[in-house]
Formats: structure tokens, C-alpha cells, sequence
């Protein structure tokens, strides 16, 4: 039975490849150099930039709380941040409970 060359080159590019790739790579927005101590690095073009994060209603950030609370883990989403649009300020959600930037919790 003749062996297949292919075998043999499929074996050398896997070996050749698999070293070369990074699973644990950070993703770099608006830079080709993303820090490598951060999963996501955002760096605006110009420096006129900030980022936006999600904006919510108090219902609506009310309503996420009850669906993160309803889930098989509580605690999957501890340090989700939004901005609620009525109150004026950010939330994060912490073992079941949005608390405030700046205080308190609703």
C-alpha cells in the first residue's frame, strides 16, 4: 500500500502553524499594538474620542436585573456596567443588586 504525500504535508503544516497562533491574543481597536495586558485595547484616532457604554432607561435596567436574577447564575454577570438615562449616572450589577458609581443601590 503506497503512503499519500498529503498526510505527510497536512502533519507539516499543523506543526509549522499551531505554535504561531495566540488564544489568549488581545483585540486591538484603532491600533495595530494592543497592550498585551488587556483583552480589549480602544484607542480613538485622533484623541477626540471616549466610549460609550450602553444606555438604559431605569425600566429597562430594572428589567435586566430581574432577567439576571432569573438565570441558573446569579453572579454570571457581577461588574455588568450601563448608564441609566433617567437618573443620570452608571450602574453595575453586584451579587443581585444594581449599585450606583456614585453610591447607594436601586
Amino acid at each position: 500500500m503506497k503512503k499519500s504525500p498529503h498526510i505527510f504535508w497536512m502533519l507539516a503544516l499543523c506543526l509549522f502553524i499551531i505554535p504561531h497562533l495566540n488564544f489568549g491574543q488581545s483585540v486591538g481597536v484603532g491600533t495595530n499594538n494592543p497592550n498585551p495586558f488587556a483583552i480589549l485595547d480602544i484607542t480613538a484616532p485622533n484623541k477626540n474620542q471616549g466610549m460609550l457604554m450602553p444606555r438604559l432607561t431605569t425600566a429597562e435596567r430594572t428589567a435586566l436585573g430581574t432577567s439576571i436574577s432569573g438565570s441558573a447564575s446569579p453572579n454570571a454577570s457581577n461588574s455588568l456596567l450601563v448608564y441609566d438615562t433617567d437618573l443620570q449616572t452608571y450602574f453595575y450589577w453586584d451579587s443581585g443588586v444594581w449599585s450606583s458609581l456614585t453610591g447607594g443601590t436601586n
